[in-house]
């Protein structure tokens, strides 16, 4: 029961151990080998910071066995690994972050300019509306003004029309009453001068029997 156990422990262990990443530290170049002494055969150089899988590692020995990125296994010294980043890998990776930070804050940037110049153009587009508005407003009110000139002309028209067959009617009126005046006129000078035509006759002929009826008494006398 105890071997049972104490195997299950080494396989959760040594699970654990292979999930575990390392990294290598700020050398320039690392040699990996093929075993864990001195002696042994190099067999591959990788830069600082290449992440390894943790593999095992040897109570008293300096080597440490990884899995490289590529599958194959290898020896590596121990002080040569970190559990984290370097500094250095940090600030590169810092740096690209700040560069695609700074890229994207460039996108912002210009699409906050495109929306300025959009909303400028708004502005000027409101303003112009809102001067086409008032202008349309002002046509508006001389259009309501004209209208209410143009009634007020309208009555007055009718007003003038209604005045001017009044006074055509009274003028209609006036000559014919100077159309009677004036056959009455006639009628008066034609009797006037008929009376004094009889008058005239009479009196041309009354003339000559009054003088010589004067004679006449006075030669008898």
């Amino acid at each position: 029961m105890k071997k049972i156990t104490l195997l299950f422990l080494l396989l959760t262990v040594s699970s654990w151990a292979q999930a575990k990443t390392i990294y290598i530290t700020d050398n320039i170049q690392v040699n990996l080998k093929a075993g864990d002494h001195s002696t042994s055969k190099v067999i591959a150089t990788l830069p600082s910071g290449t992440a390894l899988t943790y593999v095992s590692k040897q109570r008293n020995s300096e080597y440490t066995k990884v899995k490289m990125p590529g599958g194959r296994y290898a020896f590596i010294l121990s002080r040569e690994t970190i559990d984290k980043p370097t500094g250095k890998l940090t600030l590169e990776k810092i740096l690209v972050e700040r560069d695609k930070l700074k890229q994207e804050n460039e996108v912002l940037e210009n699409e906050l300019l495109m929306l300025k110049g959009d909303t400028v153009a708004a502005k000027t587009s409101n303003s112009t509306l809102g001067s086409e508005r008032d202008k349309l407003a002002l046509e508006l009110e001389e259009l309501k003004y004209t209208s209410t000139h143009s009634m007020k002309l309208k009555e007055e028209r009718d007003s003038f029309q209604v005045q001017a067959v009044q006074l055509q009617k009274e003028l209609t009126q006036v000559k014919s009453e100077n159309q009677t005046v004036k056959a009455n006129n006639q009628l008066d000078w034609f009797l006037y001068g008929g009376t004094a035509i009889v008058f005239s006759i009479l009196l041309g002929f009354l003339l000559p029997k009054l003088s010589w009826r004067s004679k006449r008494s006075g030669g008898w006398n």
